[in-house]
């Protein structure tokens, strides 16, 4: 059961959703109400994975690009938030219509909060 009075929220830039990152995710599940994930390289079709890592908690996410998109070299980014199924009833997914945001707001007690999760690519540095 969730504790209502703590609130723990963390964030992991994953860099791909393999089998290494899933197991360090699992693990900061286990001790977090919430967690912002970035660069998950899933497609919209492999987004339900994210439903596989700990059954005590919802997702919302995005891919960076589609389905049918040819990819090489490294996909791009997307973006997830997790959080403890304790907290559904409290949870409204927003639509942010992009590629590279997910948004939820979560109505506490006496307080709501806008959780929103950015993929910001690094388009290069200029010397």
């Amino acid at each position: 059961m969730l504790d209502a009075t703590v609130l723990s929220i963390g964030s992991y830039n994953c860099r791909a959703f393999n089998a290494e990152r899933r197991a360090y995710i699992k693990s900061l599940l286990s001790k977090l109400s919430i967690l912002f994930l970035q660069e998950q390289w899933l497609s919209d079709s492999q987004l339900a994975l994210l439903g596989t890592l700990n059954s005590d908690f919802l997702f919302t996410g995005v891919s960076g690009f589609g389905n049918k998109d040819i990819l090489s070299g490294r996909p791009y980014g997307g973006c997830a938030i997790l959080w403890h199924s304790d907290m559904a009833a409290n949870v409204k997914i927003l639509n942010v219509c992009s590629n590279r945001v997910c948004a939820a707001r979560v109505s506490l007690d006496n307080c709501q909060l806008l959780l929103v999760c950015v993929y910001m690519p690094h388009e290069g540095m200029t010397p």
